[in-house]
């Protein structure tokens, strides 16, 4: 008896958030023809539905809530990105402008459990990530709390464009401003960019890159920085499975040109 009022409360919160009420169609519907699998699963069976009105009415709804699910770009970033420089300076940022709106407004304004559960399993995620990537990049993982936390949050998608604004306030303040003003240490996501690319795309970054490289070579005050910047050029140069090739070549150009 409980569990069937838990599914009626269920039900009738998720109807009437795509609007449709317990008096309308698909309710009624659903009652008669909708079936009951193995562990709890619900099979509407719409094909069988008389009124077809209600059953595009919960095909509707079920759409909607799958494009709540899976955050697919659309209306939800800025005109500007519609036109030719706005494409190539917000180049693979349109996921963090539709995350703000599909996953952090909208868990805001849900103030439920499953909400704060996804988001806290986001940022488990995102930790995790953090410390395979700075295994898989020899690096040492930091022994603050606060570090990691806000590198999951970094890496969970949640704050979208918010945190890509923070890495590049930091690349280009070198740390004095955003997040590791406060933390003391920057976020690793960004690490591997120049400024240019992290304020105008990796498209503008790559141009930044190449000019670079151009001009070292001519001056002959070859870098560090500058065997770095033409990797950054290659292609797959950052595959897990190829990083430790490309380490090795890249060790062995600084060598052969005496580059500290």
């Amino acid at each position: 008896m409980r569990g069937d009022l838990v599914w009626f409360c269920v039900r009738s919160t998720t109807l009437a958030a795509s609007g449709i009420s317990e008096d309308m169609g698909p309710a009624d519907q659903f009652d008669r023809f909708g079936r009951v699998e193995g562990g709890g699963i619900r099979l509407p069976e719409t094909g069988n539905w008389t009124d077809r009105e209600a059953a595009e009415a919960l095909r509707a709804a079920i759409v909607r809530d799958v494009d709540r699910i899976i955050v697919t770009p659309g209306q939800d970033k800025p005109l500007m990105m519609s036109h030719e420089v706005g494409k190539l300076v917000g180049q693979f940022r349109t996921f963090g402008f539709a995350a703000v709106q599909r996953i952090l407004l909208s868990g805001l304004q849900q103030r439920d459990a499953a909400a704060l559960s996804g988001a806290v399993l986001s940022v488990g995620l995102g930790m995790g990530v953090y410390a395979l990537k700075t295994m898989q990049y020899g690096g040492e993982l930091s022994d603050d709390p606060t570090q990691w936390l806000v590198e999951g949050v970094d890496r969970s998608g949640l704050f979208g464009w918010l945190m890509d604004m923070n890495n590049t306030a930091e690349k280009m303040s070198r740390g004095r401003l955003g997040i590791a003003a406060l933390t003391g240490e920057s976020v690793s996501r960004y690490q591997s960019r120049n400024w240019v690319g992290a304020m105008a795309g990796p498209s503008v970054g790559l141009i930044y890159d190449a000019n670079q490289v151009l001009g070292s070579a001519i001056s002959g005050d070859w870098r560090q920085s500058d065997t770095r910047a033409i990797r950054r050029i290659l292609p797959y140069q950052n595959l897990f499975y190829l990083r430790g090739l490309f380490d090795a070549v890249e060790d062995g150009v600084n060598q052969g040109l005496g580059v500290r």
